[in-house]
């Protein structure tokens, strides 16, 4: 698991690479009150199919993005809600 993209070591697969991705905030009175932030989940492996993007994607506030190949390897993005 890598937060971002690590820029001196080679990344290992299967992983899984996450980022902030946006941030919101309910306000009330002038002030925020609430604050989230959803992160971009993702998963990369060599297999199309991988068990890991199941896993990925039972979390509840996962919210599947997209899916493509880069590089012969299988990206599986997710927004995931905090």
């Amino acid at each position: 698991m890598y937060f971002q993209e690590p820029s001196a070591t080679q990344m290992q697969y299967p992983c899984i690479r996450y980022q902030l991705n946006d941030e919101d905030a309910l306000h009330a009175n002038n002030s925020p009150y609430s604050r989230s932030q959803r992160y971009l989940v993702t998963v990369i492996t060599t297999a199309p199919d991988s068990d890991i993007r199941d896993g990925v994607a039972s979390i509840p506030t996962a919210r599947f993005s997209r899916a493509y190949v880069a590089n012969n390897l299988n990206h599986t993005a997710y927004n995931v809600y905090s």
